[in-house]
């Protein structure tokens, strides 16, 4: 599917990292590659609920086994390294402990998918055991991001853009999954009171990264490009959020507003990892720049 597609090519563009300031380059990278990683958790869900309530049974089918196909991708890249996208093997033994902890859940997620996507038109237990475990593997994968991001000492503003960039996606797949799991009946309240949160964090992030907040190392957009993907993103989660929010306080779904997050979702979150291109991409050039500006100091 071409939207998969997309969001893998955006580490292609990067180089292999090299000692120093790269890599704290590679750093990010990482850092955005689990960031990706999240996300799919999230979407795997969201697919596997859309699945459950028979909301465009074979489109979820597809975003459920590409998620799933993709996260162990992903993984493997971030266990073996991989020269072309900038990411070298795991010889880190906090992150190989760490890899090593999510190998049994999400291979627990990824056995309910596999029974779902095998009979998408009868779900079932399937669809409750990828409630039960979809949460435990988001906390391993942001477990390792945390350790990624806590090893680049001196770079604390790229740090944090890229960290709630990529958070932008994860939530609007997060808030879908929670719309919908509260519709389908599993742990409505628990889902119900998690989509306000989402709704509200995902807001809260976008309006920081419209107007900037120093406090927390939050830049305004450095370029128009970067303006016009904010304001296009905040444009396209209106009308979901509208749905999203009812459902939140306490109102029962209606089929148009499966329709309504059926048929944003997947935009909104291309547009939220477009914004976490963009930076990723900038903070690559700040990152070259001082590096050039460091061997100029050394040579003079």
């Amino acid at each position: 599917m071409k939207k998969i597609s997309a969001i893998g090519m955006i580490l292609l563009c990067c180089a292999f990292a090299r000692p120093g300031l790269a890599d704290a380059g590679e750093l990010l990278r990482k850092t955005n590659l689990v960031a990706i990683q999240n996300m799919l958790t999230q979407r795997l869900a969201k697919a596997a609920c859309f699945i459950g309530t028979f909301t465009e049974t074979e489109q979820y089918r597809d975003v459920l086994v590409q998620s799933r196909e993709m996260f162990e991708a992903n993984l493997l890249i971030l266990k073996e390294g991989h020269g072309a996208y900038g990411i070298s093997p795991a010889n880190d033994a906090a992150v190989l402990d760490q890899l090593q902890r999510l190998e049994p859940i999400w291979g627990r997620l990824k056995f309910a998918s596999d029974l779902l996507a095998e009979t998408p038109q009868h779900p079932g237990l399937d669809v409750n055991m990828i409630e039960d475990f979809n949460l435990p593997t988001l906390k391993l994968t942001e477990e390792l991001g945390d350790y990624y991001r806590s090893q680049i000492t001196d770079e604390a503003e790229a740090v944090e853009m890229v960290r709630l960039t990529g958070k932008l996606a994860t939530l609007s797949q997060r808030a879908a999954k929670e719309f919908c799991m509260t519709s389908y009946g599993i742990s409505a309240n628990i889902n119900r009171n998690a989509l306000a949160r989402s709704i509200q964090e995902f807001d809260q992030i976008l309006e920081d990264l419209i107007v900037g907040n120093e406090a927390f190392n939050i830049i305004a957009p450095p370029e128009a490009a970067f303006v016009q993907a904010l304001n296009d993103l905040k444009r396209e989660w209106s009308a979901p959020k509208r749905v999203m929010m009812a459902i939140a306080n306490s109102m029962r779904a209606k089929t148009s507003d499966f329709i309504v997050i059926s048929r944003t979702n997947e935009a909104i979150m291309n547009l939220s990892r477009k914004i976490a291109d963009l930076y990723l991409n900038h903070y690559k050039e700040v990152l070259a720049e001082k590096a050039i500006e460091r061997q100029f100091s050394q040579g003079s």
